[in-house]
């Protein structure tokens, strides 16, 4: 009885066309085919091997498709904000450099935190190369690098002739590329109105005054300065009332707030209700600056009190001692109680009598003596203007008012002394006579022709009128 072939006639009938010989080789294709072939193929669809090989295959698809650039950028940039605001430049600048290079170099907003960055590092000059392609001054780039570069030339205390000019332009390029940029309007602004630009000053204020309180002020300046009294009225009157809503709850910058509110007021020429404002916040809070304020309003409120007909001379004096008592070196004063001395009647006499001891003293007595001195000359009594500026001179030679006053006189001098003068004016060893204090700005009033237009004004110390509304 004949048994079956398994090992030769089996693998002919599954190998047709001559296939049987590749498996007699023994190649690997073969083997593989006649594998596969062999096998039942639902069943080795479910079988584990093959699921988990697809399943990493899509794994690999996933992870390929999600974490492409943008997706990175996007889980970078969260921990990287953050810590910016926490204010870590150091990491901040490692992860603006990264998500510069995700993202590609053209991103502004990276490289913007980057100069900023590095910037808060003490790194000036990576910083000043970044902000620079950033805010090109011939045309308009990003926005938020021009404001900045802006509001870096203008937080310089002494603002020079170039600079104005610079920060104006990349405000300008801030406005094109935003054109409802409150702060870049504000600012606008506040430069046209030092520049006395009055109509344009008005122009970018009524823009930013729809969301910045800071530009109501400023606005009733410019409105003043155009003489549009209804407007100037108008937006004083809600200055106030914001300055006193802000003063219901503490708040930060109190101080500032009620200087603000009294420079209001005295742009609504009411130095009485400026004063009594100081007065009270003087009392909650004795803070240097109300004292300040306190003499300049004072002087500012005689010098009104002096222009009317008649002038009230008691209530005059009563200003001015009360202004002395908390600024006794305001020079605005002191030129006011040298004047109430010449008048006639009892307030003559107790200025005279609040003048002696300042007198006797250092410091303001030369003053006295200058102030003194003036009202001679303009008496016509250059004798004894002379004394007066002779005794000041004296007692500061190094005040460059007293001394060029006093050269003047010598000039006119029926038997003027050249020598003398020239002296003075242009000391031994070149040395300069150092010039009084002056106010940053007078502040309204101060001149007798009106405020002196600029930005923020700001009350302060000075001469009895500042250089800018006569000389001396």
């Amino acid at each position: 009885m004949n048994s079956p072939e398994f090992s030769t006639n089996q693998p002919t009938q599954r190998y047709p066309d001559g296939k049987r010989d590749e498996v007699a080789d023994g190649s690997f294709t073969a083997r593989w085919r006649e594998w596969l072939e062999g096998r039942d193929h639902l069943r080795l669809l479910a079988a584990p091997p093959f699921l988990a090989a697809v399943g990493a295959l899509l794994g690999y698809v996933i992870f390929v498709a999600g974490w492409n650039p943008a997706h990175a950028v996007a889980k970078v940039r969260g921990p990287v904000n953050a810590a910016y605001q926490a204010r870590d430049y150091a990491t901040a600048t490692v992860g603006y450099r990264g998500l510069l290079q995700l993202q590609g170099a053209g991103e502004p907003e990276y490289r913007f935190r980057l100069a900023l960055s590095q910037l808060n590092l003490g790194r000036q000059e990576e910083a000043f190369a970044l902000m620079l392609r950033l805010a090109p001054l011939a045309k308009p780039g990003y926005a938020p690098a021009h404001l900045q570069v802006a509001l870096s030339l203008l937080s310089d205390t002494n603002l020079t002739a170039w600079s104005i000019p610079l920060a104006e332009q990349h405000l300008k390029h801030v406005v094109a590329l935003d054109p409802a940029s409150a702060q870049a309007h504000e600012l606008l602004g506040n430069l046209n109105l030092r520049q006395g630009n009055y109509a344009e000053a008005k122009k970018h204020l009524l823009e930013a005054v729809q969301t910045r309180n800071e530009a109501i002020l400023p606005l009733a300046r410019a409105l003043q300065a155009l003489g549009e009294d209804a407007g100037v009225r108008q937006w004083a009157d809600r200055a106030l009332r914001h300055y006193r809503s802000e003063l219901e709850r503490p708040v930060p910058n109190e101080v500032e707030l009620r200087l603000r509110m009294v420079e209001t007021l005295l742009l609504l020429q009411d130095p009485a209700s400026a004063q009594s404002v100081l007065e009270v916040a003087w009392k909650l809070n004795p803070n240097p600056a109300y004292e300040t304020a306190l003499g300049d309003v004072a002087a500012i409120w005689a010098t009104t009190l002096a222009e009317q007909k008649p002038p009230p001379l008691a209530l005059r004096l009563n200003v001015v001692q009360r202004g002395l008592e908390h600024a006794p070196q305001n020079l605005r004063l002191l030129e006011q109680l040298v004047a109430l001395s010449m008048a006639t009647g009892p307030e003559a006499a107790a200025a005279r009598e609040a003048l002696d001891p300042i007198l006797k003293e250092g410091g303001r007595a030369a003053w006295v003596h200058f102030f003194l001195g003036l009202l001679a000359r303009q008496q016509g009594d250059d004798a004894l203007a002379r004394k007066h500026y002779e005794l000041a001179y004296e007692m500061a030679p190094d005040l460059a008012y007293l001394a060029n006053n006093l050269a003047v006189l010598l000039v006119a001098d029926k038997n003027p002394d050249l020598p003398r003068a020239f002296s003075l004016i242009d000391p031994p060893g070149g040395q300069v006579p150092r010039q009084p204090p002056q106010p940053r700005n007078p502040g309204p009033g101060a001149c007798q022709n009106g405020p002196l237009p600029g930005g923020r004004q700001r009350l302060g110390d000075g001469p009895a009128r500042h250089p800018r509304c006569r000389p001396a």
